[in-house]
This record gives C-alpha cells, structure tokens and sequence, in this order.
C-alpha cells in the first residue's frame, strides 16, 4: 500500500508538471518573454478578473493592432497580487460583477508606436514618451481596467477606455454629469471602480478614468528596468 500510495503522489505531480508545461508552450513568444523578465499572468493570480487586450486588435486610438503575439495581460507579481485584491474587493460588494483588464504590461517599442501616434498633436499629453523613460506600464506597474458583468459586457463610462479628451478626466467629472455629457449610473460606475482600485493600493491617473498606477514613475525608475 505504501508503495501504491508513492506511485499515486508521483504520477498527479508529474501530470501537473506536464500540463503546466504544456500551457508555457503553448504560450506566444511575447508570453514567454513576459514571464522571463519575472511578469505573472494576471489570470493565473485569479481567474475570474476578465481580459481582452485593447491593443490585440485595431479598434483603439492608433487604429492598428500593436500586439500581434500577445493576448494575456501580464504585471509584476506585486501590481497583480494587488489587482487580485480589488477584485476579491469588488466581487465581495458586488458578486455579479467583475474587473475587465485592456491592458496591463507593455513593451517599450509598443510605447514608442503609440508615441509615433500622438506626437507633435495636442493628444500627446495622453502618453509616455519612451525619450523620458515612458510610462509605468512599461514596468508592468499600471493597468487600464473597468468593470464588466458576468456575460463580460462592460458597464457604462462614460466613453470608449482609450479615449483621448477631457470627457475621460476624472476631474471633470462632476461638471460632465450637470451638462448631461456623463449619466449618473456611469459616474457611479468609475467612482465604484475606483474604489476598490484604491482599497487595493492603487491610485488613478487624473486624466484617464481607466488608468491606475501601483507604484510612482520615480520609485519605478528606480528600482526596476522597463520593458524592452
């Protein structure tokens, strides 16, 4: 019976080590990157937080698709702890709810495309440009998120998540929704959102509703080495 019992602990570990190879393989060259720099998938930390990467296709503000190989959402492993927590946060106050990530770590020569985008127009206020460093998602530190139900439809913000103009600053809010430019239930919505976010240890991005940050720029520059 000893015997039998070792065989049995053998072989479920070799079967787990086999399937959890399987899935690294079958993972796309910028995945597997991803987690050589020490990145975690952020659906490996919990699996119900929704993803679908807004830069995976072309509907976002470049009208390109930047990640041709890329469709997890990857962070360093102390953003996606945290990002674990807002979730269990939210899912706590609001069981038929769920966080929806649209983008998460982000490579520096995706940066320097978005950049190429925006630059020498009134709309490069919006992103980071590489030549300073870039941004904390090129540290895997910041994450553009909502809030989505359990069919994975996202709730009403206001505007698109990427979009660039004032209606998407958190700041103008408030006069948005008296010149009925921003619904109540959407303002709710971003003011929920943020909640939690911040419960979790993350603080939002004043001109982008969508965006939070987990560490400083200056903690991120000095401590950890962005993305290639």
């Amino acid at each position: 019976m000893p015997q039998l019992y070792a065989k049995r602990i053998w072989c479920t570990a070799w079967a787990a080590a086999f399937a959890t190879l399987a899935l690294h393989a079958q993972k796309s060259p910028a995945a597997q990157a991803m987690e050589r720099s020490g990145f975690v998938d952020i659906r490996e930390v919990d699996s119900t937080i929704q993803v679908s990467l807004m830069y995976a296709q072309a509907d976002n503000f470049t009208g390109k698709v930047l990640y041709n190989d890329l469709r997890e959402a990857y962070l360093h492993p102390k953003a996606a702890q945290a990002l674990a927590k807002a979730q269990h946060l939210l899912k706590t106050s609001h069981p038929e709810l769920s966080l929806k990530v649209f983008d998460a770590a982000r490579p520096m020569h995706i940066q320097q495309k978005m950049w190429d985008t925006v630059a020498g127009t009134p709309k490069n206020i919006y992103v980071s440009n590489p030549k300073n460093g870039g941004g904390l998602h090129n540290y895997g530190m910041a994450v553009d998120v909502t809030l989505c139900d359990a069919k994975g439809d996202t709730l009403p913000m206001g505007t698109k998540i990427d979009h660039l103009g004032k209606e998407a600053h958190i700041d103008q809010e408030a006069g948005m929704v008296k010149r009925g430019q921003l619904s109540h239930q959407a303002l709710r919505n971003r003011q929920l959102l943020r909640s939690v976010m911040r419960q979790a240890g993350f603080k939002a991005l004043r001109t982008e509703w969508w965006h939070f940050n987990f560490i400083t720029r200056a903690q991120a520059k000095a401590h950890y080495k962005p993305i290639p």
